[in-house]
């Protein structure tokens, strides 16, 4: 044999095995991709935890709220925990779920949907203060959804998104999802809390907690 056909030979070789490797490499890739696509964390509706989530997540104090926004003890305590949580951004993080009960508020289930489509838009936050500022003025309203819809043009939303958000039943059922998930942790009145793990209920204990938990007594 010749040195070039066996030059010839090895070129064969080198070229079949980089084409093998770069084949095997792409599968693999393509597998990893997958099982990244397809874990829990790939799949958790990040946007939305965050959305309705403020504060810092390594603070030493967490706030569970799981609220009403037809609730008027919901809207007493919603002013002392953004009191609280403005004073102290960096000790607090704080996470809003949904707990309508439509046998005392017959429009809870609306203003969350409502509240839950400002989180489509980032708006969640200012939406959420703002009907608690106006609870008593949107609920007594002879007209509550169009009072509602001021309120998300007041707020700053693409209306023609929010509209549409609005007549979405996923979006009801995802409020009810969350409130099924409060039951489940034994929630059954308005507002309920978990700090830092601990359940307490109603504006007074939890303005009680967090005095205490923020003065130190309780860390």
């Amino acid at each position: 044999m010749t040195a070039n056909n066996r030059s010839g030979r090895i070129s064969k070789k080198l070229i079949t095995v980089l084409v093998l490797t770069v084949m095997t490499g792409a599968i693999q890739g393509v597998g990893v991709l997958r099982r990244a696509s397809t874990s829990p964390a790939a799949l958790a509706p990040v946007k939305d935890v965050l959305a309705k989530a403020k504060g810092n997540p390594l603070a030493v104090i967490h706030v569970v709220e799981y609220s009403d926004f037809q609730c008027p003890a919901c809207t007493r305590a919603a002013k002392s925990l953004k009191n609280f949580y403005e004073a102290n951004p960096s000790k607090m993080y704080v996470e809003f779920k949904h707990y309508p009960i439509p046998g005392l508020h017959p429009y809870a289930v609306t203003s969350a949907v409502f509240a839950e489509c400002a989180v489509r838009q980032g708006k969640f936050w200012d939406y959420h203060d703002v009907l608690f500022e106006k609870n008593r003025e949107w609920s007594r309203s002879l007209k509550v959804r169009e009072r509602l819809m001021d309120i998300a043009e007041d707020t700053g939303l693409e209306m023609g998104a929010f509209e549409a958000c609005v007549e979405d039943k996923a979006v009801e059922a995802k409020v009810l999802v969350e409130k099924s998930n409060g039951a489940r942790r034994g929630v059954h009145a308005t507002p309920t809390y978990f700090i830092n793990g601990q359940m307490v209920v109603g504006a007074r204990s939890l303005e009680e907690k967090l005095g205490e938990l923020l003065s130190g007594g309780g860390q």
